[in-house]
């Protein structure tokens, strides 16, 4: 078969399994990631630590030496209601990633497309995080565009969740957008970046990057930086809401099964009272970026948002924290009594 064929039937296989885009790269489309991050590690110094790591990502044959293209698949999420009392606490991205969800459609849909690698006799690899740069190779696809805010855009916005898969045919299929550039005088996501992280376009202080912290952090934050944070405990929105192009993108016709019971278990309260079984259980499996070892971090991004919108219901939960088993929960709860005057 043809190797133009061959990417449409797999293109078309993709939009028929309900991927909203799928296009493929060959790898020496990738070789310029190196030299954005360059640049950004260049404009700011304080990111070198962890863009550093991506520069893999340029070169995927490392790895997997038999590879000789990337496919690359999007899939929308912004067309699915959000619990209200998960709205401005949980990134939304976070609610619907669908990859340790066995049940999801977007699980099935990702088994029958390799299923069909498979029968076209491809050979293929996927990981949890990624075989490449994820957002620079739906763009190299021509799937959308880049914006200020470093999300990558479709018609639909940026509510959009990304797979990737290398594989040793050397495939090529990339699509045509209609996308226009953010306007030069257009500051909306810097402006509204509450810990400054989005400093200038599409450039970014990882180090203080809310959600980044929200599953990252190594121990408690300076207070001003968690300030900054308001109420997020996973996650982040503020520059994706605040962004013009995405201001109709959401539409929220149906249900995510299962949201809504899971919405149900999360609370402030119910958070802090977990013991590691019930987060196993209730957080892991959707949230999956806080492993076992860093459960502590959940009860801690809890009461940094309980100090950042104190209620008084909340202090029966944060006087039972301070005999937490963990020791950073302890300390920052000690530093909420110390700044709402407890004690």
């Amino acid at each position: 078969m043809h190797q133009n064929d061959l990417a449409e039937k797999i293109r078309n296989k993709a939009l028929e399994l309900g991927f909203e885009g799928c296009g493929m790269i060959k790898l020496d489309k990738l070789r310029d990631y190196e030299e954005i991050l360059d640049q950004r590690i260049e404009d700011c110094p304080k990111s070198k630590p962890m863009l550093g790591n991506t520069k893999r990502y340029a070169r995927p044959e490392i790895p997997y030496p038999w590879a000789k293209a990337v496919v690359v698949c999007v899939t929308r999420y912004g067309k699915y209601k959000v619990p209200e009392n998960l709205e401005g606490l949980i990134g939304k991205y976070y609610l619907y990633d669908h990859k340790l969800q066995p049940d999801s459609r977007v699980t099935k849909s990702i088994a029958e497309l390799e299923e069909y690698f498979t029968e076209l006799g491809i050979r293929f690899s996927k990981e949890l995080h990624g075989v490449t740069a994820m957002r620079w190779a739906a763009y190299k696809a021509g799937l959308g565009i880049i914006r200020k805010n470093n999300f990558l855009y479709t018609k639909h916005g940026s509510w959009v969740i990304i797979d990737t898969w290398v594989i040793d045919h050397e495939l090529e299929w990339v699509e045509t957008n209609d996308l226009t550039a953010c306007p030069d005088d257009c500051s909306n996501c810097i402006d509204a970046c509450p810990t400054r992280s989005l400093f200038k376009p599409f450039c970014m202080d990882s180090t203080a990057c809310i959600t980044g912290l929200t599953w990252g952090a190594t121990g408690l934050l300076p207070e001003s930086l968690s300030e900054a944070m308001g109420k997020w405990i996973y996650g982040c929105d503020a520059c994706q809401n605040a962004c013009p192009e995405n201001g109709a993108t959401w539409t929220e016709e149906v249900e995510l099964p299962g949201l809504t019971e899971l919405a149900n278990k999360i609370s402030f309260s119910n958070i802090l009272s977990m013991d590691e079984s019930a987060m196993r259980e209730v957080l892991l499996s959707k949230f999956w970026f806080i492993q076992p070892e860093k459960f502590w971090l959940w009860k801690v991004n809890v009461l940094r948002a309980m100090i950042n919108d104190f209620k008084p219901e909340h202090k029966d939960d944060i006087m039972r924290a301070s005999e937490d088993k963990n020791e950073k929960v302890r300390e920052m709860t000690a530093r909420l009594l110390k700044k709402i005057e407890f004690v």
